[in-house]
């Protein structure tokens, strides 16, 4: 058996009966106007809880992430820092707290959710936040443990520490991917307007080629139509000259021929009448 190990730890005296919902409507001016909102993370630095009079006031330290489109469609992430505080009577807990019995009473808050909204207005962001949390008054007091559960407390309280800042790390990291991712869904969006572009010019020009090969046909066909005109009126041509030069061989010929035989009958009457005297 280990040996007992004494330790100072927390005692809950009383703590409220109903969980605190708390909601803030925060709206930030911005320097310039954004055409849309693409992610909303709000993370919770630190809260504190501080006794005033007879309530409780709860600081709660927040970063507000916002991804926004700016109007030429880059993606900018803004970060802003906010303090909120909420009231709460201590008549609210399920316990009457006697502070002259106990004047060492501390108390400590148990955040059991946050959630948020978002949006745009012209150049106002509207963020509204919603928390849930309860308080709880303790005292601090010595705790016998054995040295086994002493080593598995402080272990458990490391655990919960790293797996905190790694949730903080993730949130983080998942909101620049996210950024990235919007960033390269905008490229290829413009991408594929740009191929969408070309693919309907390509289209347009196909159409205007096709419409010119037609014209192109049209006027050979034209061009070849006259040509056949042309040489068949050329033939023609050629078909009547030659007809005329035949006909006027032929009438050569015949007035030739009757020259001829004009002079020959002409000779032999005067031979005729030369031979009588």
């Amino acid at each position: 058996m280990g040996e007992a190990l004494s330790i100072w730890s927390p005692v809950v005296l009383a703590e409220l009966s109903t969980p605190r919902s708390f909601d803030h409507h925060q709206v930030y001016h911005l320097d310039e106007r954004f055409q849309g909102l693409e992610d909303l993370r709000v993370k919770l630095r630190e809260y504190i809880v501080r006794k005033q009079g007879n309530a409780l006031e709860t600081l709660f330290k927040l970063e507000v992430f916002c991804l926004l489109e700016n109007m030429d469609g880059k993606m900018q992430l803004v970060k802003k820092e906010e303090n909120l505080r909420d009231r709460v009577l201590l008549q609210e807990f399920d316990c009457n707290l006697d502070f002259d019995k106990e004047p060492r009473i501390d108390f400590i808050g148990d955040i059991k959710k946050i959630n948020w909204q978002g949006g745009l207005d012209g150049n106002q962001l509207h963020v509204i936040l919603f928390i849930d949390y309860i308080l709880m008054a303790i005292r601090q007091q010595v705790i016998r443990l054995l040295e086994q559960e002493a080593e598995l407390k402080s272990s458990d309280l490391r655990v919960e520490g790293a797996a905190q800042d790694e949730t903080v790390r993730m949130e983080e990291k998942n909101l620049e991917l996210r950024r990235q991712l919007r960033f390269y869904e905008k490229n290829i969006a413009s991408l594929k307007k740009g191929i969408k572009k070309v693919e309907n010019r390509n289209a347009v020009l196909s159409r205007e080629s096709q419409q010119y090969q037609l014209l192109i046909e049209e006027l050979r066909r034209a061009i070849q139509e006259k040509e056949q005109r042309l040489s068949r009126y050329e033939a023609r041509l050629y078909y009547e000259d030659n007809q005329d030069n035949v006909y006027e061989e032929i009438y050569s010929n015949n007035e030739g021929n009757e020259r001829i035989s004009g002079n020959s009958l002409g000779s032999r009457v005067k031979r005729l009448f030369l031979n009588s005297i």
